[in-house]
């Protein structure tokens, strides 16, 4: 599975890359059959909180693209929240193709 990184008002730094690499590529493991995974990470700055991490990630895969949002007030956090998700949803979206 490749992964594509970017980042939104923030420079990625190699070891931000490593750490996305490393939990989000995870992922495959529940099911191989996905294509591609997007990863976007922005800092929004927020009147009360401070700065707040983004990390915006879609899954292609078969059938439907999987896509999921999270935020955190770390990018540790965003990326572990994130990748909540996207496990909740590859797992949904492998059982759901073996049933047809």
């Amino acid at each position: 599975m490749d992964i594509i990184i970017s980042g939104k008002n923030l420079v990625m730094t190699p070891s931000m890359r490593a750490v996305i690499e490393r939990k989000l590529g995870r992922l495959e493991r529940f099911w191989q059959r996905l294509i591609r995974m997007h990863v976007e990470i922005s800092i929004n700055r927020h009147h009360r909180r401070g700065d707040v991490f983004v990390a915006y990630g879609w899954v292609e895969s078969p059938g439907d693209d999987l896509r999921a949002s999270a935020e955190g007030e770390s990018f540790a956090a965003a990326v572990d929240v994130l990748y909540a998700k996207l496990e909740r949803l590859v797992v949904k979206a492998k059982e759901r193709s073996v049933r047809i």
